[in-house]
């Protein structure tokens, strides 16, 4: 299955789990120091989320042969890149109400975006709900 580069703006085909092209393969515009989206990892608003995301879900969601795994959450994925789908990065769900982030263990984290896992079949339904007091 082919997947876009995740240069933005390129319109090259990589083999799903290949992240740039050839072109784009070590290019400077991909460092940690020129990409904002990987800056925004490290932001405080995402922190706090990853966290709460990951506090309501302390077991992995993912779905194994209809199974939950039992391993603690670990990392909160995105389902919809953020290089793909930048105004989804702070959302628990996507404007359908399906869930957007995903807490995983480091085990069913993987390299790239998920577009075609299914709620309820490949992975839980992600638990969130802000209490406000």
């Amino acid at each position: 299955m082919l997947v876009p580069c995740s240069h933005e703006g390129c319109g090259e085909n990589v083999p799903r789990g290949t992240r740039y092209c050839d072109k784009h393969r070590g290019a400077p515009a991909n460092s940690l120091a020129s990409d904002p989206v990987r800056e925004w990892y490290n932001s405080p608003p995402w922190r706090r989320l990853s966290l709460m995301v990951r506090s309501k879900n302390p077991l992995c969601q993912k779905l194994v042969n209809g199974r939950q795994c039992m391993s603690p959450s670990r990392i909160c994925h995105h389902r919809l890149s953020p290089w793909r789908r930048r105004d989804l990065f702070l959302s628990v769900y996507d404007e359908n109400g399906v869930s957007q982030l995903i807490a995983l263990c480091m085990a069913h984290h993987p390299d790239v975006d998920t577009p075609d896992w299914i709620e309820g079949k490949d992975f839980c339904r992600t638990e969130f709900q802000l209490s406000i007091v």
